[in-house]
């Protein structure tokens, strides 16, 4: 504080300006301190081998650095935000342009680069002129030294601000409230997560969507809200969808083309609706014939009921009064919700 002080009052507090020439003399060259043997009381700190006050020098040498230092880095100040700012906001070539200018620059020394800097406009610049803009030529080198830790930390605040408008823009459109981007991982549901987990995919933007068994840890209602979703991104993204599971059902509706996998071999590929019409190899056929069904026709011993004369839907109905399932049906038709409350007894009856 002593220091940046005596900087700001040098021309009022310095006994001699060390830049003028009438103000020292060879003669006073290289005298000691004033509490040393032959030392003057106008030198309190001594002199150089020209004769300036060093106390002078000193006061003068901090105010030039100072200044220089405050040039540079106003400088650096809007080289390096302007381009920090202008990467964050426009991605692609631009900004991957100044962050490898910015990689190989704080690869090096700051004070190498400033010389380096300096060295080339010497060599470019008449050394009459070079020496007259002395000053702005070390505020330039230093200053294009020092832009890239301005750059990265602007670009990094604007990256920030707008990945987290993109985030939130993502919750939206799978489903989420843009508020779920505070939330904790432990206050959402299993659907919820798998929500964020396709957001979280598509911000990569590739072209190429992995899933994964990702209705596996899922009830069938919120198997087929994500579902839907998965086609409703892949239809607005144009994306290309890699679908793994061991779900037949799910991967008829998810899949146009199937390639079926056992011990890590490829068995059989072809479009899903040939493979589901006719499977060409014995362990796709496996495959399809250990799917469970339910076919209301089928004998209830087959789904452990007593009786092995009725079916599945007679017994369920002798025991309910009523068939639950077309009660359940979301796509029912006005006929069949009149045809609710059928009885038991005409379901155990058969058709006449």
């Amino acid at each position: 504080m002593l220091i940046l002080t005596g900087a700001v009052f040098a021309p009022w507090i310095s006994p001699t300006n060390p830049y003028d020439l009438a103000s020292f003399s060879l003669i006073d060259g290289l005298l000691p301190p004033v509490w040393e043997d032959c030392g003057a009381p106008r030198f309190l700190l001594g002199t150089d081998d020209q004769g300036r006050d060093m106390l002078s020098s000193i006061l003068y040498g901090a105010r030039l650095s100072m200044l220089i230092a405050a040039m540079a880095m106003a400088v650096a100040l809007v080289l390096g935000v302007g381009l920090g700012l202008a990467a964050g906001n426009f991605d692609g070539r631009f900004d991957a342009i100044v962050m490898r200018i910015a990689d190989v620059q704080l690869a090096l020394p700051a004070i190498l680069t400033a010389l380096l800097i300096d060295g080339i406009l010497r060599g470019i610049l008449p050394r009459e002129l070079h020496d007259d803009l002395r000053i702005a030529v070390i505020t330039l080198a230093i200053s294009l030294s020092l832009w890239v830790n301005f750059a990265r930390t602007a670009r990094t605040a604007r990256d920030a601000a707008r990945r987290d408008r993109l985030a939130r823009a993502m919750l939206a459109l799978v489903g989420l409230m843009p508020e779920a981007a505070d939330r904790y991982p432990h206050q959402f549901s299993g659907g919820q997560r798998q929500r964020i987990a396709v957001a979280r995919a598509l911000l990569s933007r590739s072209g190429l969507l992995l899933c994964d068994e990702p209705t596996s840890a899922l009830d069938v209602s919120i198997q087929a809200q994500i579902l839907n979703l998965l086609k409703d991104m892949q239809a607005r993204f144009g994306l290309t969808t890699l679908f793994i599971s061991h779900n037949l059902a799910v991967v008829r509706q998810m899949s146009d083309d199937i390639a079926v996998l056992k011990d890590g071999k490829l068995v059989e590929t072809g479009p899903s609706e040939a493979f589901f019409a006719g499977p060409r190899a014995a362990y796709s056929r496996d495959l399809l014939d250990q799917t469970p069904t339910v076919r209301f026709d089928a004998p209830a011993s087959c789904y452990g009921l007593a009786d092995s004369q009725q079916t599945w839907g007679q017994a369920r109905a002798a025991k309910t009064g009523r068939f639950q399932g077309w009660c359940r049906c979301p796509v029912r038709s006005e006929s069949v919700k009149r045809t609710q409350s059928i009885t038991a007894r005409r379901l155990i009856s058969g058709p006449s």
